[in-house]
């Protein structure tokens, strides 16, 4: 039987983790853009843990694995050696900077199968002023703000980053001008009416507002109108109800107002938060650089120099 090993990750962060394969992410390929040979796991500097598991086949030869942190100052992992399969691994961020984790064949010196590498960061913290804006006819659903950072987070921990919410409770604005049932997010400069009525409303709260709403559109450049689950703008981020889930809809666009871009390219890259199959710009992830393509479009702009997406992140 040939013997395996996978690490993968636990709960929501699966993303973030090798596979044991050597082209996880081959678009695009190119010299700046060369094939992702391994994924990654991001932690938080500040002896914050978190779990991966190792997948090992046959099972039994897991007593034959090891596990050594490449530099140790920056992360550790326990245990030491697997007992089973899958084994739980935990690792503990130290310090800022990147490392990885090895796997070992027979002994702490032996072979090295597949390598798990490790970006610490400090975490970045990002508040918002939470507002559930109801007009008449329309009113969102009862999700809080407490729930929605607690959802929000358990995604936002992907890029080392946590929300802190402050629940304002609930305004009415009668934003809903046609009667169309929706907030009107059109494309000139201001956004039109109904978004500057949301905009009065709570604009004299600074920094990020978060806010609650029934149902929204957005207007696309050839005039006609798409039913959207949420967007940022600025320092306002905006979450509906007919998201399938308002919870990882904050986590993005909150991660947006952070600084970080859509990512690609379509059918790819699903479980990482960014990806967004619909957006018109993407960043393509890429092992040593991000690459800004505008797609339906034969122009791509200089690529900026970042291993990980989350290194965009002012912290």
């Amino acid at each position: 039987m040939k013997k395996t090993i996978e690490l993968y990750g636990d709960n929501m962060v699966s993303n973030s983790y090798d596979d044991g394969t050597i082209d996880d992410n081959p678009v695009p390929k190119s010299v700046d853009n060369p094939p992702q040979k391994y994924d990654w796991v991001n932690i938080d500097k500040d002896t914050k843990t978190t779990d991966v598991n190792a997948e090992i086949t046959p099972s039994d030869y897991a007593q034959y694995v090891h596990f050594v942190a490449s530099d140790s100052a920056k992360a550790t992992c326990s245990p030491a050696q697997a007992t089973a399969s899958p084994q739980k691994l935990t690792l503990t961020g130290k310090a800022i900077g990147n490392s990885h984790i090895q796997t070992r064949l027979g002994t702490i010196t032996g072979a090295e199968g597949v390598r798990l590498n490790v970006a610490c960061y400090k975490l970045a913290e990002i508040s918002a002023n939470f507002y559930k804006v109801k007009a008449t006819g329309l009113v969102p659903d009862a999700t809080t703000g407490a729930q929605i950072e607690v959802g929000a987070n358990e995604f936002m921990k992907r890029a080392v980053c946590e929300a802190s919410i402050i629940d304002n409770g609930t305004l009415t604005v009668e934003y809903d001008d046609n009667g169309n049932s929706t907030l009107d997010f059109d494309n000139t400069p201001s956004h039109g009416g109904e978004w500057t009525n949301v905009v009065n409303a709570v604009s004299s709260t600074a920094g990020t507002k978060l806010v609650h709403v029934k149902a929204m559109r957005a207007q696309l450049s050839d005039g006609s109108w798409i039913g959207i689950n949420g967007v940022s703008v600025g320092d306002f981020v905006v979450v509906t109800d007919t998201s399938p889930s308002k919870k990882r809809t904050a986590a993005h666009e909150l991660l947006h107002s952070a600084g970080l871009k859509d990512s690609g390219p379509p059918g790819n890259n699903t479980a990482n938060i960014m990806y967004y199959a619909g957006s018109s710009t993407k960043y393509f992830l890429g092992y040593f650089k991000v690459e800004r393509v505008v797609t339906g479009v034969a122009t791509s702009y200089s690529p900026k120099q970042y291993e990980l997406q989350w290194e965009t992140i002012a912290r």
